[in-house]
């Protein structure tokens, strides 16, 4: 039972509920029996929802719980005398079990029971997937049965079918929330694992960072402290700051105040453009074109300049972030309220006086009059 066999069989099943709604709709508004609460569109979209949403939570919860209970079963299945006392080596050996059902390739020499608990995994397999195919065939069946019996002119189809638009709607501004949760959650439980074998001050106040196996070398746990990798952090946001600040600010100061309308609705959209490219696309660039030019360079003044050193890192990120300072800079200034520019106008804070020569060659668009300050 493949994805794209199911996915094809809930289209069809969606269309076919669609036109049993439709049909049904307009043979009891053809009846006599009164006049339709909703359209025949929406008694069409109620019947798909009753039909192909009970089939899909089935099929979902064998995805999400029917691997996870075959392989506790055959687990269950394997001789003791075989079965690692382990967790991580019962891990290692259902995966093991897992590709020979499967069919992948295996290194090393296959045991007899492992035949045996992939055979029996793929019977469980195939049971698991029949039984999941006939309960979304029934549930799917009990729907249009449903779905036609019960469709009559006072059902409100049109509310139940935006009921269901509306839960579904929270559950997808509902999924943003759940997945920060989980991702902090996960985070914070790997925490408390790795501080087990680490302790908070040498992690926090550490100067080495050389992280390793307790198997490796002389059996010693390697480093672990914070400060390098604050420190290098802090160098790549400082370096980043240098070179996106004064670019970005220019540009937001430039586009907001001296170029035309022409020149802004062309060059702002292009320098957004930053914005929207990968960062596994910077990261590219860095290492084949900025930190070899970099290195080049050095080389040329006599600096010892390496491909992957934190200058490498600090220009290319700040290439990165140039379209946010920018937009954001511009974005603020075009907000100034018209009277303290009118104030810092009065002070004196006006535009840059531009040079004689360009002054004479250009005019202002309003006048023949010279533009600029006399």
């Amino acid at each position: 039972m493949g994805n794209l066999t199911i996915v094809v069989a809930l289209l069809l099943l969606t269309a076919l509920a669609y036109q049993l709604g439709l049909t049904r709709s307009r043979s009891v508004a053809g009846s006599g029996a009164g006049r339709l609460h909703s359209r025949p569109a929406y008694h069409g979209l109620l019947a798909v929802l009753r039909a192909v949403i009970p089939a899909v939570g089935i099929y979902i919860l064998w995805v999400v719980f029917g691997t996870t209970v075959i392989e506790s079963v055959v687990l269950s299945s394997i001789p003791t005398e075989h079965l690692p006392p382990q967790d991580l080596q019962q891990s290692a050996l259902m995966r093991r079990i897992d590709n020979l059902a499967s069919g992948f390739g295996l290194t090393g020499q296959v045991q007899p029971f492992e035949q045996a608990a992939a055979a029996y995994m793929q019977r469980l397999n195939g049971t698991g997937q029949a039984v999941t195919l006939a309960l979304m065939a029934a549930c799917a069946a009990l729907g249009l049965f449903w779905s036609w019996r019960h469709t009559t002119a006072a059902v409100r189809a049109r509310d139940k079918v935006e009921r269901a638009i509306e839960i579904a709607l929270i559950a997808c501004s509902a999924v943003a929330v759940v997945t920060t949760v989980g991702i902090v959650l996960s985070m914070l439980g790997e925490s408390l694992r790795f501080f087990e074998y680490v302790k908070p001050t040498d992690f926090f106040f550490g100067t080495t960072w050389n992280p390793r196996f307790a198997t490796v070398g002389d059996g010693g746990q390697g480093g672990f402290g914070l400060l390098p990798l604050l420190a290098g952090t802090l160098l790549i946001m400082a370096i980043a700051m240098l070179v996106a600040v004064p670019l970005g600010l220019m540009t937001a100061i430039y586009m907001s105040e001296y170029a035309s309308p022409r020149v802004r609705n062309i060059a702002k959209p292009v320098i957004e453009v930053l914005a929207g490219i990968p960062t596994i696309v910077y990261g590219v660039f860095a290492l084949i074109v900025v930190g070899p030019f970099l290195s080049a360079a050095g080389a040329a003044v006599g600096l010892n300049i390496r491909t992957t050193s934190a200058l490498t890192a600090g220009v290319v990120i700040g290439m990165m972030i140039i379209p946010f300072i920018s937009s954001l800079s511009d974005d603020i200034i075009t907000q100034v309220p018209r009277a303290m520019r009118d104030g810092s106008l009065a002070l004196g804070g006006t535009k840059a006086k531009p040079s004689s020569r360009w002054c004479y060659r250009r005019r202002c668009r309003a006048s023949s009059a010279p533009c600029c300050w006399a």
